[in-house]
């Protein structure tokens, strides 16, 4: 799940890399807190800094949309484990 060659902001980008660094695949695969496999699709870059993307199951069918804002919270991310909501949330708050 890593940027290579786009843009967003660095709180954005914190987010997002916390995120990854807490899961346990370093792919754009993941398991939710039920043990359902999921994978994102990044989405276009946003001048605003903001991280968008899709939420597919295992199955490929679509789960809904991701978004993290420019200021690095999570708006958006369906079947997120709650202990990386809750890292990104610590990070959010020392800001």
């Amino acid at each position: 799940m890593r940027n290579m060659g786009w843009s967003c902001t660095m709180a954005a980008d914190n987010s997002m890399r916390a995120i990854q660094d807490i899961l346990p695949s370093k792919s754009n695969f993941w398991d939710d807190d039920k043990g359902q496999e999921f994978f994102l699709e990044m989405g276009r870059e946003h001048e605003s800094g903001a991280i968008t993307g899709t939420v597919f199951n295992e199955k490929g069918y679509k789960k809904g949309g991701l978004r993290i804002e420019p200021n690095g919270f999570i708006t958006r991310w369906p079947h997120l484990p709650k202990i990386a909501r809750e890292e990104v949330r610590r990070i959010n708050k020392s800001i």
